[in-house]
This record gives structure tokens, sequence and C-alpha cells, in this order.
């Protein structure tokens, strides 16, 4: 795979996440601060990171994909 290509789907993949985040963050626009659990900029990283994942998995093996779904989805410490 070229770079244009690798290019046009981490845009896709990141343009994916805005859109999922400002759908999240108009559904969620009458919630009060700090109740809302992700918008527009979460999903938009998560989308990016996904992108990057498969990309890399594309270039390695797929055990990356794991081990990143496992690393995204932890639980938060502290």
């Amino acid at each position: 795979m070229d770079q244009s290509q690798i290019l046009s789907r981490l845009t896709i993949s990141l343009a994916i996440g805005l859109l999922v985040g400002l759908e999240r963050g108009w559904r969620t626009r009458d919630e009060q601060d700090h109740q809302r659990a992700a918008g527009f900029r979460t999903f938009a990283l998560s989308g990016l990171l996904c992108g990057v994942t498969g990309a890399v998995a594309l270039q390695t093996n797929g055990l990356v994909i794991g081990v990143v779904f496992l690393g995204h989805t932890a639980p938060k410490a502290g």
C-alpha cells in the first residue's frame, strides 16, 4: 500500500470519528457539564487511533490490533 492510500484511509477514519463525535455531542448537548462520557475530540482521536492501528497491522501481524484494543479499553488507573 502506498502513502496516498494510507493517508486517505487515515483521513476517512478521522472523519468517521469526527462525525460520530459530532452526533454524540449533539445528542447529549442538554446534559450538565462533566456528565458526558465522550464527545467530539474523544471520538476523533479514537477513530484516528483505529486507522493508525489498521495501517500498522497491514505492515506487521494482526496481533497489533488486539494489543491496541486491550490498551484502549483498559480501565483508567487512579
